[in-house]
This record gives C-alpha cells, structure tokens and sequence, in this order.
C-alpha cells in the first residue's frame, strides 16, 4: 500500500478496499446481508488489532470502541472501530493533519465500568461541584 494513496478518490473508497465497510447485499428490496467482506488484507488486520487495542485507552477512539461494544458485538465495534481509524489514516497521509474534532476532542464525564450512569457521580450537579472544588483549591493554592 504505501503512503501514496492517490489512487482512492476518498477515504470511504479506501476504506472499502480495506474490507471494513459494511456490506449492501439487497435482492427484490429485501436486505440479504450486510457484513463486511472477508479479506485477507494485512493493512486492515493490522487497523482490526489497533482497534481491539482501544479497549483500555483513555483517548475519545478508545471511548468510541466502548460506546460501540456497549451497543453492539465485540467483532462489529472492532471493525467500526478500525472503519474510523481507516479515515483518519487517510486523512493523515493526504492532508497531513486531522481535521475532525472527535480524533482530538477529550472524553469528558466517563464513569468507571463498576459507576451506574445514573449515580450521583455522573449528574452534572455533582461535576459541576467538584469543578467548583477544583477552582477553589487553586485560588488557594496561588495567594
């Protein structure tokens, strides 16, 4: 593959020559199938492990990967997973920077996986407080 990738006229056709984007098998306007092609690409093997990876990273695709496990089958969050970071390789290697705000946004009020999101923890009253908390300490700190 290279760092050239001029011959994909976008990041959703290089995706689609990895095998990561989701099939349209559709007969008589009833949907057949809609998996992946199975490939034996080693670039998208190697996105699918990075993918998988994320399962304990604190960046926004490691909460991506979450979200999507929490919604979906590990072998489909994995191959979303490695469908985005597809798109950001391309977009990387094309325009030599990423442009889009959920690469570098941060991920804010995660809870712990053994936290109910309904806790008090979570409420925004009670991040707001701790914020406050936060402000004050440093107030103290400087004088």
């Amino acid at each position: 593959m290279g760092t050239d990738l001029s011959r994909f006229k976008n990041a959703k056709h290089f995706a689609s020559w990895l095998g990561l984007c989701p099939g349209t098998k559709i007969s008589g306007g009833k949907v057949l199938s809609g998996a992946s092609r199975r490939t034996a690409n080693r670039a998208a093997q190697a996105l699918r492990l990075a993918a998988a990876a994320l399962r304990s990273s604190q960046s926004a695709l490691g909460a991506y990967y979450r979200r999507l496990c929490a919604r979906l089958d590990r072998p489909k969050a994995i191959t979303a997973t490695a469908h985005k970071l597809a798109r950001l390789i391309y977009t990387m290697l094309t325009k030599g920077r990423i442009t889009t705000r959920s690469a570098t946004a941060s991920v804010s009020c995660t809870t712990s996986p053994g936290v109910p999101k309904n806790s008090a923890s979570s409420s925004p009253r009670f991040l707001q407080s701790i914020k406050t908390i936060q402000i004050i300490n440093q107030l103290k700190c400087v004088s």
